[in-house]
């Protein structure tokens, strides 16, 4: 069997052959670390302005306005159950921290 020179994706035995596509434990703890210390760089600010900044980016005020108002022609049903809930949910909150 042919010796085959030493390349970054092989490790040799005691007597020298070469065993090709064959990762050494320095090598695969080396891949760990470059992995683990890409996952560190991510940083708050980039979460925030990932989930926060960037989908909104192209809308313009009148599009986010309408994202958060209830036509009530159209929408009628969830009007009265978002309606319903508010005033069932103050009264709960009412009366956890104003009983005497």
């Amino acid at each position: 069997s042919p010796l085959l020179p030493p390349s970054t994706n092989s490790s040799s035995n005691a007597i020298g052959y070469t065993f090709p596509n064959e990762t050494t434990k320095e090598q695969k703890s080396n891949n760990i670390d470059k992995q683990q210390t890409k996952k560190e760089h991510v940083s708050l600010f980039d979460i925030l302005r990932l989930l926060l900044y960037i989908p909104i980016q192209n809308m313009s005020s009148s599009e986010i306005r309408a994202a958060y108002t209830i036509n009530p022609a159209t929408h009628h049903d969830f009007l009265i159950v978002t309606i319903s809930r508010t005033f069932y949910y103050m009264a709960i909150s009412n009366q956890s921290f104003f009983s005497l």
